[in-house]
């Protein structure tokens, strides 16, 4: 099996690939490893499949989970334009409080790319609560936001996802159970190298 994977790694190289060098020797077939015909593998796949942007708000949303509502394409929950800390986001998703987004990337997605917080039109008895925006890819921890509040500046997602089969948007409550919390992933959107993500049905079991 690892000869012939090795095979087709060194053939993919062959075919489409520009040489590629190797401890400044060049390509050294007889002695390449498992991790370097992997490498190759990727860096031949990155030469000739484009990558792609595909925008969360794009996806089926219904499957979506919240405390309350249903979730907003490119705008609040209110309707209105998406705005973090005065900072106006024309694409996104405008969510409420404890929701959560199943998302099957079949592995083909290599960035998820976000700006989160709370929206500017949080009423004001949902102000002084405390949220916290998580990702998890195959049940790990990839990214959290960590604490945010009303007024915050939004903070950037950047996160590597090659490789990773679902991914998990959440968005928790820390201390309080108000409702009225309108929570933004704006300008979120994947970065895609093969098929797009397709939203899925939740576990009966979330894991967080």
């Amino acid at each position: 099996m690892k000869k012939t994977g090795k095979f087709i790694a060194i053939l993919l190289v062959i075919l489409f690939a520009a040489p590629i060098e190797m401890n400044g020797t060049g390509l050294n077939m007889n002695n390449l490893k498992v991790p370097e015909y992997k490498t190759i593998i990727r860096q031949t796949r990155q030469r000739i499949i484009p990558t792609k942007t595909i925008w969360l708000s794009s996806l089926d949303l219904t499957k979506m989970n919240q405390g309350i509502g249903k979730p907003v394409l490119d705008k609040n929950a209110d309707l209105k334009p998406l705005s973090i800390a005065k900072q106006i986001f024309k694409k996104g998703v405008g969510t409420r409080v404890n929701s959560s987004l199943w998302i099957d990337l079949g592995g083909a997605s290599n960035r998820f790319v976000a700006s989160v917080g709370v929206d500017d039109d949080t009423i004001n008895r949902a102000k002084v609560t405390i949220h916290n925006f998580k990702i998890v890819g195959d049940g790990k921890k990839l990214w959290e936001s960590g604490p945010m509040n009303y007024g915050d500046p939004a903070k950037k997602v950047d996160v590597n996802i090659e490789g990773v089969k679902t991914l998990v948007l959440f968005v928790f409550n820390v201390g309080s159970r108000a409702s009225q919390v309108q929570l933004d992933w704006a300008d979120a959107k994947f970065i895609v190298q093969g098929r797009e993500p397709v939203t899925i049905n939740p576990p009966k079991e979330e894991y967080v």
